[in-house]
């Protein structure tokens, strides 16, 4: 019986693992759909060329024929879009070729405070379980879990676990630090869906990105609704059946993670600092990922700056969900219903992609450091 528990668990993994793969190949399928690495021409007589030079003064392009020979050609023989413009296809090399160098250093640099903004969260949320961490600790958990988030194959909660484990054995409130680490991570997603919908409501101009924001925002105040109204001592004697939760299995553990939830809703200090450190990184991480795309030339008229804190901050979240290892191909979706066409080509947006996961792997790294040292483990604690 217990062989076959095992064997059906291990089959339950392989399977789950599958799905995930599957959900990636066909997510990358769906963004790699058209995307090139140089730029090609599309002719009226409907071939495909790979587009070396397009000359505006003299209205003739370069191309390379399918046997390798270079040609100059009539612009008049390049095929149109539905818009008038020339069907050409900007691949991957032109988008770089063409992007700001020092602009994308400076969006790496604009992302330098956000490890040590969720440091400082992290220290507000233990405090208020009191919980006894030292902000260098958090900064070295925090730095060694975003290491495992972004630079391994594990995934984007891999980082949460390893944080949990470790806490989880610097304290005797193990389900309470455990109940802080799952709270971390519910208000990060708030707060980035929360500047996702204010962005959409404040300046987004797309029909279906401002309904898709509309449903954000009625799930942000529905959501503050019920936890007012579930963790209100007033509608708790009234309305809460006597016993409900003795009948609950693991009863005292469910009690455990309601009192931390509770004690952290009711410490003001922290759980607003934990808020406003959450809302200032997450700004800091979005404007980092905005000036990069600024960077790549994608476009910016007609104010659609607030399309980029929209867009890139769902494709965020939808990274967050574990469908896809590392969300390879759902944030690149997301960013390519949204954005193809009206905000840059296929190109650029992949690149601006590239962007979001090299930035966090750039502030991750120093968390390897930290993983070789053994920089992570915590003395245990003395607690009341």
């Amino acid at each position: 019986m217990e062989r076959t528990a095992r064997l059906n668990q291990r089959a339950r993994k392989w399977v789950f693992a599958g799905l995930r793969i599957v959900v990636c190949v066909a997510a990358l399928a769906y963004v790699l759909h058209g995307v090139t690495v140089h730029d090609h021409v599309t002719l009226k007589d409907g071939k495909l060329l790979r587009l070396l030079e397009l000359n505006e003064d003299a209205h003739t392009i370069t191309v390379e024929e399918v046997d390798g020979a270079r040609a100059v050609l009539p612009s008049a023989d390049v095929a149109t879009k539905d818009d008038g413009e020339p069907d050409v296809t900007y691949g991957l090399v032109t988008a770089w070729r063409q992007s700001r160098k020092s602009l994308l250093l400076l969006a790496v640099a604009i992302f330098a405070p956000v490890t040590f903004l969720q440091s400082l969260r992290f220290l507000f949320m233990f405090r208020a379980q009191a919980i006894t961490l030292s902000y260098w600790e958090c900064v070295k958990l925090c730095f060694a879990g975003n290491f495992l988030n972004f630079a391994t194959p594990i995934g984007t909660t891999g980082g949460d676990v390893f944080k949990a484990y470790h806490v989880a054995r610097h304290t005797e409130r193990k389900t309470e630090a455990l109940t802080t680490i799952l709270l971390d991570r519910f208000i990060g997603l708030g707060v980035l869906l929360l500047l996702v919908g204010i962005a959409i409501e404040v300046g987004a101009e797309d029909p279906y990105l401002r309904y898709v924001g509309h449903v954000i925002n009625a799930g942000i105040v529905g959501a503050v609704l019920f936890v007012s109204l579930f963790f209100s001592d007033r509608i708790r004697e009234r309305w809460l059946p006597t016993g409900l939760v003795s009948r609950i299995p693991l009863e005292q553990q469910i009690r455990r993670v309601d009192a931390a939830t509770r004690r952290l809703l009711r410490h003001i200090p922290c759980f607003g600092g934990a808020v406003l450190c959450t809302l200032v990184l997450q700004f800091l991480a979005l404007s980092s990922v905005v000036l990069a795309s600024y960077a790549l030339q994608m476009n910016f008229g007609e104010s659609k700056v607030y399309d980029y804190y929209a867009v890139i901050g769902s494709g965020v979240v939808v990274a967050a969900i574990p469908i896809s290892p590392q969300g390879l191909g759902t944030s690149e979706a997301v960013y390519r219903k949204f954005m193809l066409g009206t905000h840059g080509t296929l190109s650029q947006i992949l690149c601006m992609a590239m962007a979001v996961r090299l930035v966090n792997l750039c502030w991750s790294l120093p968390g390897a450091l930290v993983a070789l040292t053994g920089g992570y483990k915590l003395e245990p604690s003395e607690e009341d």
